[in-house]
């Protein structure tokens, strides 16, 4: 799974490419009520698992400053194929915000998009 903007952060592979993102732990994600999301195998770098009904949120990453627009590209099974559905959200602003908060609003992420944000954050649920 990764986010890609001005900088790219990818989860789920220990050994990411600098010009391919920054390797992040699953460790990073909440399951929306402050806990981690259950990850099958290596707990840093391998699956995240959401059955029906479950979510996982990214931590909160600024991707720029300002108020320029930044195309935001999320990518699943880049190094690996999972099972099972997910549905991918995103939701974002200016200012920073808190991983599980209410607001903003989260919008289903359905191809790349531009956006005036400076902090972004992906939500994943499994159906």
């Amino acid at each position: 799974m990764s986010i890609d903007s001005q900088g790219k952060f990818t989860w789920g592979e220990e050994y990411v490419p600098s010009v391919k993102g920054t390797a992040s732990s699953w460790a990073e994600w909440s399951d929306g009520a402050g806990g981690t999301p259950t990850i099958t195998g290596d707990a840093d770098y391998r699956k995240i698992n959401l059955p029906i009904g479950d979510v996982g949120h990214s931590p909160v990453k600024q991707i720029g400053e300002g108020s320029d627009t930044y195309r935001i590209t999320v990518t699943e099974n880049i190094y690996g194929s999972g099972t099972g559905d997910i549905k991918v959200y995103i939701r974002g602003a200016s200012t920073s915000f808190g991983q599980d908060d209410v607001l903003p609003a989260w919008e289903l992420y359905s191809g790349w998009t531009e956006k005036a944000w400076n902090y972004v954050q992906i939500k994943l649920e499994g159906f």
